[in-house]
């Protein structure tokens, strides 16, 4: 894992979450973990990663991120250890 993605891993799992990620930054490190992303109805994703499914919404430019992600993918991320 490279040294982007694991720090980007360290602001999602935050408390609290980093404001300042961006989507794109998330869809890339889901990706370099082996997820799938794949469009959903209207600003959804449907997340699949290590078997275990998940619905995030795309978020607005007010709204952070990485809220969503560390609540609903805790239990199918797994950190190098």
């Amino acid at each position: 894992m490279s040294h982007k993605h694991a720090s980007l891993m360290r602001s999602i799992f935050q408390d609290p979450p980093s404001a300042n990620i961006h989507w794109r930054e998330i869809e890339s490190l889901l990706h370099h973990l082996g997820a799938e992303v794949e469009p959903a109805h209207g600003a959804r994703f449907k997340i699949t990663l290590n078997r275990v499914e998940a619905f995030l919404h795309h978020p607005t430019t007010a709204a952070p991120a990485a809220g969503p992600i560390s609540s609903s993918c805790a239990s199918c991320w797994r950190m190098p250890g």
